[in-house]
């Protein structure tokens, strides 16, 4: 009889549970869905716009088409910008009443939906869908809106209004280029009053080579830098809604000229106009742009005067994720560094075991900062190596000695430059580089320093 029993309580505690799965979960959860779309303003998805109409009080009305791609249409010909305008639809798809303020007032004038400050007009599923805005509320909580179809007004939150409310500048696409960075395989630079130069690669971007300039190292992360301002370059104004007029924009001729080659036998191009000292803003057009417009005066830095702007002027050329043992020496401090993991190193004690560095990131930091600085002039008669510089380091993989970079105690030079020494491959140079740099390096090494001598005791 037990288990007849036990079965009994088992059905009443699933009928119990399902009932309040039911109504506690199901039930609650449909009824939240339905107040959630009951306070939704517009009954559309997102996906089915085909056409999306603007305006305001201030602007013409813009008019937008969707096939595939956004194409303003009115009060210009121009591609729309595609983030901004998946923004304003899914805002409006989206849009939630706060609450209904009045079901059917006899003037619209005192909310100011007799002439709305907005007016959006969507087109999908084969239906428009418009949308009014008129003033702040009192409190300044949200905005006035109702639908033109409908007599009730209702107020929806401010944030939700700004998402919709753009202007032409706002809905036009700004990005002057397209193409991507692993398909260019060529650059070419000229600039007024100087002679143009170009470098080429064969394998993506690894290498680099300048056509002219044989002799002279590429570093590829110098090209990718520039690749990378003119990829992500964006209008900041329009000048004319066509490239036309360019002599009058300072761009005929321009002040510098880019055109890269891609991958499919493409060619873009870009002009850079003179700098307005005011705006800090240049006058440019880009090939996949076809508009004269301003941009950040900021890329004239960035695009170099010649060759030589791109050469490979690393102190020492290695593969420093292959840096393995790192020993150094500054002054009467030295240290033995072990890589123990990608981001951990290990100080070697005397019995030959790695003990590991609490604060790991400050040889990698010591390291970055080798990598990352550059010489500026090489010494043509290099003195003699010493036999005990004030600072070395030694760069090794498991074993073998990739590059022995060397100083004297560095002093306040009159042109801000010092010498180093660099070995490697069992050949020696001697460079200048910049005395920050070097002091850079120094300070990472005192930092060593004192991390070590804050260790706790063993």
């Amino acid at each position: 009889m037990k288990w007849r029993q036990s079965i009994i309580y088992l059905v009443v505690l699933l009928l119990a549970g399902g009932y309040f799965y039911y109504f506690e979960v199901v039930k609650k959860s449909e009824k939240e869905a339905a107040e959630r779309e009951s306070k939704r303003v517009l009954s559309f998805q997102a996906g089915s716009v085909k056409k999306l109409e603007i305006t305001s009080a201030a602007d013409k009305t813009i008019r937008i088409e969707k096939d595939g791609n956004w194409k303003i249409t009115e009060p210009i010909e121009a591609d729309g910008d595609k983030l901004t305008l998946e923004g304003i639809v899914a805002s409006a798809s989206n849009l939630m009443m706060m609450r209904e303020i009045a079901p059917s007032p006899p003037d619209l004038a005192p909310f100011g939906l007799t002439e709305p400050l907005l007016k959006v007009r969507v087109l999908a599923e084969e239906r428009w869908h418009e949308l009014l805005f008129g003033e702040n509320n009192p409190t300044g909580e949200g905005r006035y809106a109702k639908i033109a179809t409908k007599p009730n007004v209702f107020l929806v939150a401010e944030t939700n209004f700004n998402a919709i409310n753009k202007n032409l500048k706002d809905v036009r696409k700004k990005d002057l280029f397209a193409f991507q960075l692993e398909d260019v395989t060529g650059l070419e630079i000229a600039w007024a009053g100087g002679k143009a130069f170009s470098v080429a690669s064969a394998d993506e971007g690894r290498t680099w080579k300048s056509p002219a300039a044989p002799d002279v190292p590429i570093k590829p992360s110098k090209v990718s830098n520039v690749l990378e301002q003119i990829r992500w370059l964006k209008a900041t104004a329009f000048l004319e809604n066509r490239p036309d007029n360019l002599a009058s924009h300072g761009l005929d001729p321009a002040v510098v000229t880019v055109g890269l080659k891609l991958r499919d036998e493409r060619t873009v191009s870009l002009k850079l106009g003179a700098v307005d000292e005011v705006k800090r803003q240049v006058a440019a057009v880009g090939s996949e742009l076809p508009a004269v417009v301003q941009v950040s005066a900021g890329i004239l830095q960035d695009i170099p005067k010649d060759v030589k702007g791109l050469e490979d002027r690393s102190l020492v050329s290695i593969d420093w994720d292959a840096v393995k043992q790192l020993k150094w020496r500054k002054g009467d401090a030295a240290g033995h560094f072990v890589r123990l993991d990608k981001n951990k190193w290990g100080v070697k004690q005397d019995d030959g075991q790695p003990r590991e560095f609490k604060d790991s990131w400050r040889a990698g930091s010591l390291l970055w900062d080798f990598r990352d600085t550059e010489f500026e002039s090489r010494t043509e008669s290099p003195g003699p190596m010493p036999e005990k510089p004030w600072g070395r380091v030694e760069l090794l993989d498991d074993a073998r000695v990739m590059a022995v970079i060397s100083w004297d105690k560095p002093a306040a030079p009159v042109d801000g430059l010092v010498p180093v020494r660099v070995e490697k491959d069992g050949a020696a140079k001697e460079v200048k580089i910049k005395l920050d740099g070097l002091q850079r390096i120094e300070d990472d090494l005192d930092h060593i320093v004192k991390a070590e001598q804050a260790k706790p005791a063993p």
